[in-house]
């Protein structure tokens, strides 16, 4: 019985290697047959050709001895140097942009299309050469920046250094290229040696609001003493452009929240094209946070007592790459206090007046009040009123001032108008927080991102632990 298993086994697998065979020799062959009978011949009359700056033309023609019949013809394009790349065209002709001054080179093979199998020809190869200068006298560092005007053009500010080898008399010239349109550079900003090292062009033909469209910045130059190695870079004139500040920033108090309000930039771009950055300073305090938000208003609960500066700045957001941050938007005060405060005073706040006679310094302080303090000519004169709770107290001393016309004022007289002046503060029936803590807890909205100065109790807490609290 075994053996007859077996049998059946090896018969079956044979059958199946059978058919196997026989679909080849039926299907496959004859294609492979027809494939190898034709022969595929590479294009001819390769070339490479600078038809703009850091652009190639790649052109080709078929071989004359390749034969059409029915069958589809394609090329296979190999870019060997700058940067590799590999694509397929039914065209005889390419055009890439890549930089140049390191040369250029590309292969291209003929792609033969038949029923679904396809045979190809050899590579043939074309190159161009470096263009001829000095080593190390090229530019360095090269850097640009575009900006949205008020006219609705981009202006283009372009930055570099001189080459190490390069001679002191070497004078560079810039240009840009935007798809078909070239330009030199008429505005230079020279080193000490009388160098250009900076070029503007105020108005130029790069298309405000395009994506991802490529500019090509080219540097070259000229020495009586050494031939000077051109220098090119592309740039996505989205990630160079400087966004232009935020317009018409308002700060306002809406009960305990401080609330601002701003337009979008000067821009081609719409409104929910931009995130936010908003910068808040407690001046109080000291306290600092960096909130970010792609809304164009932000609500923060505050300390109502406090005076606040706030600035904003905007950058590319979802529509396209990132560019460079704006500006921070002029300083805007809020809040009590008519002069920002020093850092040396953030921590004690000193107020002296003279009301009827008397000089009186107000000090808030976190510790115990002195007992007396010296008014001077031996005389002392203290009082220390609780504001509620036992850990913070407000020093209050009372000295008489050098008033020669006034007649002296008796201490029965100076505890009266004390009386009058300061009547005594009724204890809260609920023990209020601290008004003064030591660090400062944001309330945050989860539609914006918001991070304190480093050590700030704030950190990790998710938005519902915030907020109650105020900055």
């Amino acid at each position: 019985m075994v053996f007859l298993i077996n049998h059946l086994n090896i018969t079956a697998s044979t059958m199946r290697v059978c058919l196997i065979l026989l679909w080849i020799r039926i299907v496959v062959q004859p294609h492979i047959l027809q494939c190898k009978a034709v022969q595929v011949f590479p294009p001819v009359n390769l070339t490479l050709t600078v038809s703009a700056l850091a652009q190639v033309l790649l052109s080709w023609k078929p071989s004359p001895d390749q034969e059409q019949k029915n069958y589809t013809i394609r090329y296979d394009v190999k870019i060997l140097t700058p940067l590799f790349e590999e694509y397929d065209t039914m065209k005889t002709h390419s055009f890439r942009t890549a930089v140049l001054h390191n040369g250029f080179s590309a292969h291209v093979r003929t792609l033969l299309l038949h029923k679904g199998l396809q045979v190809t020809s050899d590579w043939v190869t074309a190159e161009l050469q470096p263009p001829p200068g000095a080593e190390n006298t090229a530019v360095t560092g090269l850097s640009c920046v575009t900006h949205f005007t008020v006219s609705s053009t981009v202006s283009l500010h372009c930055t570099w250094l001189p080459g190490e080898g390069a001679p002191e008399d070497t004078e560079y010239f810039l240009f840009y290229r935007y798809e078909t349109y070239t330009e030199e550079c008429l505005d230079y900003i020279k080193d000490k040696w009388n160098r250009n090292t900076e070029g503007r062009f105020s108005v130029t033909h790069i298309a405000p609001g395009e994506i991802d469209e490529l500019i090509v910045i080219h540097i070259n130059g000229s020495s009586k003493y050494a031939a000077i190695k051109p220098f090119q870079q592309l740039f996505n004139q989205n990630a160079i452009e400087k966004v232009n500040v935020p317009r018409n920033v308002t700060v306002f108090f809406e009960q305990d929240d401080l609330v601002a309000t701003w337009e979008k930039p000067l821009s081609a771009f719409p409104e929910g094209c931009f995130e936010y950055e908003i910068y808040l300073i407690n001046l109080k305090s000291g306290n600092k946070q960096v909130s970010k938000t792609y809304l164009h208003d932000f609500r923060l609960r505050i300390d109502v007592t406090c005076r606040y500066s706030i600035q904003i700045r905007a950058n590319h957001h979802m529509c396209s790459v990132s560019g460079f941050w704006s500006d921070w938007s002029e300083i805007v005060y809020i809040g009590r206090g008519s002069r920002e405060i020093l850092p040396e005073e953030m921590h004690q706040q000193q107020l002296t007046g003279k009301i009827a006679g008397f000089n009186i310094l107000f000090t808030g302080k976190f510790m115990k009040a002195e007992k007396c303090r010296s008014c001077g000519k031996g005389e002392q004169k203290c009082w220390e009123r609780p504001l509620g709770s036992s850990s913070s107290t407000i020093e209050l001393f009372l000295c008489p001032t050098a008033v020669p016309s006034r007649p002296s004022v008796s201490p029965s007289h100076r505890q009266h108008m004390w009386s009058k002046l300061f009547p005594p503060i009724p204890t809260p029936r609920i023990k209020f927080r601290d008004p003064f803590p030591n660090h400062y807890e944001r309330a945050r909205s989860c539609a914006s991102e918001t991070w304190l100065e480093p050590g700030s109790l704030a950190e990790g807490l998710p938005c519902s632990d915030l907020h109650n609290n105020v900055f």
